[in-house]
C-alpha cells in the first residue's frame, strides 16, 4: 500500500491553502515545523491575513513591555479595537510613527492608565501642531521619563502662557524634534523639574527675550542642533538655564558674534562652572561677499589658556564653500594652542588661483598652526603656494597626492624647492597614503625643515627603495630629521636590519625598531 505525506505537495499548493486560513494559526502551527516551511512562510511572495489586535495583541497584552506603531496601520480603527490603557500593565515603551494629533490626543487619554510607561515616542504627520495641547497632555503621564516627539511637517509653534499647568511631571530625557521658539523651551522647562538631558534637533527661534527664572537644577546636557537666535539672546538664554550643565553642543549660522571668543569665556566661567564637555559649530558661507570682520579676527583668542586648561580645542574646516568653525573635546592628543584648519576633498575639487586669492583675507586673519588637506585634486605646484600664505604652519596631514609623475614632477621640481625655503616652520608632516617615489621626494623638498615625518606606505611602496631615497638620495634634505615613521605590511626582521644599515651608511646615526606594524627610525642624539 502507498503512504503518502502531506509533505509531498508542492509549495504552489500549500501558498493556495494559506490563501484561507489566517495568518496567525499559519504560522502557529507551520512556522517551526521544518526548515522548508520556515522558508516558505517567511518568503516575500506568501501574503497572509492577520487580525493585528484580536489574536495576536490583546491575547498577550498583559505580558508586552514594548510596542512598535507605525503608518502601515488603520490608527482609527487599531485605536477603537485594541485601546492601549491600563490592561497593558507590563507596557514601559511605546512608539507611534506618523500618527494625526487628534488619535494622539485619542491616545493619551489612555496612557494615563499606563502604570509602567517609562518611554514614549511620537511622530507626527501634522503640518501644523499644537504643542500646548499636546504637551499639557502628554505631561500628564504619571511615570513618564523619557520623551521624544517629532514632526514631517515644518509645524507652527505657539507661545503658551506659564503656569498653564497644574503639576509637574517626572520627565528626565527630552528629544525635540520639530520647529519651536525658546519662549516653548522655557515653558517646557518650567514644567519638567527633573529634566536632565534636553535636545532640540529642529529650527530654535525666537519671540521674545524676556524669560522668567525657572528651577533647572537637574538639567546637565544641552544639545540645540539649528540654534537660530542670535548672540545676544542665545546669552539670555544659557544664563537662565546652565548653571549646572555638564555637557553643551550648539550648532548655528549667520550671527558671527559667535565667533567672540571673550564673550564665550565670560559666559562658562561666570554661568557654567560645571560644564565639562563643549561642542560648538558656527557655519558661515564662504562666497564672492565673504568677507572677515574683527569678530572673525576675535576668534584667535580660541585658541588661549582658557580652551587649554578645559581640555577643549579650537578647530576650522571649509567644505563645499562653507566655512566651519569648531570647538570639541581633545581626545588622546596632546594639549596646546594650535589652530587646525582642515581643507576637505570637496573644497579641493574647486580650489583654484581665484579661490586661493578668495582664501587670503582668512588666512591672513587666522594664524593657521596645522593643516589637514585632501590633496587629490590640488595641483602639487597650487599646494605649495597655498603653504607659503599659512606663514604659522607647523604640522602638515595630506590625506592624498596626486601622482607626481603625472604632473611632471621632475620639470616643476626646481621651483617647488626655491618656493619651499620659506617653509621653515613645518616641522611635522603626515602622509596618509604613499604610493611611488615622487610623492616621498616631492614632501621632502616641500618641506625641507621637518623633524618628525610619518607615512602611511601602500603595498606599492618598495621599502629598500624608499629608506635608500630618504637617507642616501636626499640625506642633506633630512638634515633636519628626528624621527620618521613608516606605516607597513608585515615585514622580517631580515629588513629591519638592512634597512638600518642603509640609514646609517650616511653616518646619520639612527636606531631602528619594529612594533606593531610601524617602523620606527629614531635619531641618536
Amino acid at each position: 500500500m502507498t503512504i503518502a505525506s502531506i509533505e509531498c505537495l508542492p509549495d504552489e499548493i500549500f501558498v493556495e491553502i494559506f490563501r484561507y486560513l489566517d495568518g496567525y494559526d499559519i504560522l502557529q502551527s507551520f512556522l517551526n515545523l521544518n526548515h522548508r516551511f520556515r522558508q516558505l512562510l517567511t518568503s516575500s511572495s506568501l501574503k497572509m491575513r492577520v487580525k493585528l489586535c484580536e489574536e495576536i495583541l490583546l491575547p498577550q497584552k498583559y505580558q508586552i513591555y514594548s510596542l512598535h506603531l507605525s503608518y502601515d496601520l488603520h490608527m482609527d480603527q487599531f485605536l477603537t479595537s485594541c485601546p492601549i490603557d491600563s490592561s497593558f500593565n507590563h507596557l514601559e515603551s511605546l512608539n507611534i510613527q506618523f500618527i494625526r494629533t487628534d488619535q494622539v490626543l485619542r491616545l493619551l487619554q489612555n496612557l494615563l492608565y499606563c502604570p509602567r510607561l517609562h518611554q514614549l515616542t511620537i511622530r507626527l504627520v501634522d503640518n501644523q501642531i499644537d504643542l500646548y495641547t499636546i504637551y499639557s497632555s502628554i505631561f500628564r503621564l504619571r511615570v513618564l521619563n523619557y520623551l521624544k516627539i517629532s514632526s514631517l511637517g515644518n509645524g507652527l509653534s505657539f507661545f503658551w502662557p506659564y503656569q498653564s499647568l497644574k503639576s509637574a511631571n517626572l520627565i528626565k530625557y527630552l528629544i525635540i524634534d520639530h520647529p519651536c521658539t525658546v519662549n516653548d523651551i522655557m515653558t517646557i522647562l518650567s514644567f519638567t523639574p527633573n529634566l536632565c538631558h534636553l535636545t532640540c534637533k529642529k529650527s530654535l527661534t525666537c519671540l521674545f527675550t524676556s524669560f522668567p527664572l525657572i528651577a533647572t537644577d537637574k538639567l546637565i546636557f544641552l544639545s540645540l542642533k539649528d540654534c537660530q537666535m542670535d548672540f545676544d539672546t542665545f546669552e539670555i538664554f544659557l544664563r537662565r538655564i546652565s548653571s549646572n550643565l555638564q555637557i553643551m553642543k550648539v550648532v548655528t549660522f549667520n550671527d558671527s558674534s559667535y565667533l567672540d571668543a571673550n564673550r564665550w569665556q565670560q559666559l562658562i566661567s561666570t554661568n557654567m562652572l560645571q560644564l565639562q564637555k563643549f561642542y560648538f559649530e558656527y557655519h558661515e558661507y564662504f562666497d564672492d561677499d565673504y568677507k572677515v570682520t574683527p569678530v572673525h579676527q576675535s576668534a584667535n583668542q580660541f585658541t588661549n589658556q582658557f580652551l587649554i586648561e578645559k581640555q577643549w580645542k579650537f578647530d576650522i574646516s571649509i567644505d563645499n564653500f562653507e566655512i566651519i568653525y569648531s570647538i570639541q573635546p581633545y581626545t588622546n592628543e596632546i594639549l596646546d594652542s594650535k589652530l587646525r584648519l582642515r581643507l576637505t576633498k570637496h573644497l579641493t575639487e574647486s580650489l583654484n588661483k581665484s579661490l586661493i586669492r578668495k582664501l587670503d583675507p582668512f588666512l591672513t586673519a587666522f594664524k593657521i598652526t596645522h593643516l589637514n588637506v585632501d590633496c587629490s585634486n590640488i595641483p602639487i605646484l597650487m599646494l605649495t603656494k597655498l603653504i607659503q600664505k599659512l606663514s604659522y604652519l607647523t604640522n602638515l596631514t595630506i590625506l592624498c597626492l596626486p601622482s607626481c609623475e603625472a604632473e611632471n614632477w621632475l620639470n616643476k621640481k626646481h621651483r617647488i624647492v626655491r618656493l619651499s625655503q620659506k617653509n621653515h616652520s613645518i616641522t611635522q608632516v603626515n602622509l596618509h597614503s604613499i604610493s611611488d617615489m615622487q610623492q616621498i621626494e616631492f614632501v621632502i623638498c616641500l618641506c625641507p625643515f621637518v623633524e618628525y615625518l610619518t607615512m602611511n606606505c601602500t603595498d606599492d611602496i618598495d621599502l629598500t627603495s624608499l629608506v635608500k631615497l630618504i637617507f642616501q638620495t636626499n640625506h642633506k634634505c633630512i638634515e633636519y630629521l628626528k624621527q620618521l615613521c613608516l606605516i607597513v605590511p608585515p615585514v622580517r626582521d631580515e629588513l629591519i636590519q638592512n634597512l638600518w644599515r642603509m640609514a646609517n651608511s650616511c653616518r646619520c646615526n639612527f636606531a631602528v625598531k619594529y612594533i606593531n606594524e610601524i617602523i620606527y627610525f629614531q635619531r641618536n642624539l
